[in-house]
């Protein structure tokens, strides 16, 4: 399938446009398909869980905490100051940070 076909299925939202090899090239690699992911569910604020597989799945493809830590700080300008503030403790969880020791202010 083309790239024009792929774009088509996804405008006339056909059969098949889920993410599955239907409409996805399996060009990208699996660090910028995992980069890619977690910046979407932080975008849509999704629940620590689904951050926690996806940030799994990103160190199982080789990619740093310093990398999906820049993720969620270049996500700002697209979905906002608050919903990446909002993201920021599910991914330092899922990287496995003590979320009382970041946010102690009197260390």
């Amino acid at each position: 399938m083309n790239d024009a076909e792929r774009l088509r299925r996804f405008i006339v939202n056909a059969d098949g446009v889920n993410g599955d090899r239907t409409t996805s090239s399996r060009r990208l690699d699996r660090r910028t398909i995992a980069l890619v992911r977690l910046g979407a569910l932080c975008a849509i604020g999704a629940p620590t869980l689904s951050i926690r597989a996806e940030v799994d799945a990103a160190i199982a493809a080789g990619v740093t905490d310093s990398e999906m830590i820049d993720v969620v700080a270049e996500i700002v300008p697209i979905v906002g100051l608050p919903r990446a503030v909002s993201a920021a403790p599910s991914v330092a969880l899922a990287l496995g940070y003590d979320l009382d020791l970041l946010t102690d202010h009197s260390a």
